[in-house]
């Protein structure tokens, strides 16, 4: 799997979106109920898709044999993914963090990574995470793989990160995707706090959604901060490959 004030997430921003924006706020008040009513059935499911899930290293033979059925062609085709990465992904439990923007791009999450949990709310700052992690691990839905989406909205100090990475511990992966929010100046700081950590954690991997999207408005709404449909597809794409490797 980000936010600002009111779907914005600036410090600055207007308390409701102009009217040109109203598909983004309908889709992320869409997807926040969605996300909000699945996740129990998601965190019942978790445990079944762990005695399944493959690692990466050995997906390729296992899942060498399996037909894929005409849903799951395409998927794979939707988001630009082998075999082996599909299928890995189907069975791979992830917990995922973050604002406005991982809500946004839930839907096409779960279409990939049917096993989510999603923990993400508009407006979520990175110092609220440790305690909404604490929460999680408490109800047993903080599983082996951790996506995070955080910095959207606003400045992150290396300590912040540091207490969400110990909140989530050693023995988790975290996928901590890069913030593209060029229309606030804390994004160089952001994105490159987030490469330090990976540096100083074995357990965390950057996946460079800023990079990848830095030169693709059209993948944005009018904020060019949420990825639209077309943006969400190539955000969960880039996700998904990381997480599959």
């Amino acid at each position: 799997m980000v936010t600002l004030i009111a779907l914005y997430g600036a410090a600055a921003a207007p308390n409701h979106l102009p009217a040109k924006d109203n598909a983004l706020q309908n889709h992320i008040q869409r997807n926040q109920k969605t996300v909000t009513k699945d996740n129990e059935a998601v965190l019942s499911k978790q445990k079944t898709a762990q005695k399944k899930a493959a690692k990466p290293k050995t997906a390729a033979s296992k899942y060498a044999k399996v037909k894929l059925t005409s849903k799951q062609r395409s998927v794979a085709k939707d988001y630009d993914l082998t075999k082996t990465q599909l299928l890995t992904a189907k069975n791979m439990p992830v917990t995922a963090i973050g604002d406005s923007v991982m809500v946004d791009v839930s839907t096409d999450l779960r279409q990939v990574f049917p096993n989510t949990y999603v923990m993400a709310k508009v407006g979520r700052q990175v110092w609220q995470a440790p305690s909404e992690i604490h929460g999680l691990e408490a109800k047993g839905a903080l599983s082996q793989n951790v996506l995070i989406n955080l910095g959207t909205n606003g400045p992150m100090t290396t300590q912040q990160i540091n207490d969400v990475i110990h909140a989530i511990g050693p023995k988790r992966h975290i996928f901590w995707v890069t913030t593209h929010v060029p229309t606030r100046n804390w994004e160089t700081q952001t994105n490159t706090t987030i490469h330090e950590a990976s540096k100083r954690f074995s357990n965390v991997t950057v996946i460079d959604w800023h990079g990848l999207s830095a030169d693709h408005k059209s993948w944005f709404y009018n904020d060019n901060v949420h990825p639209n449909p077309t943006g969400n597809r190539y955000f969960t794409a880039l996700v998904a490959k990381h997480m599959t490797d």
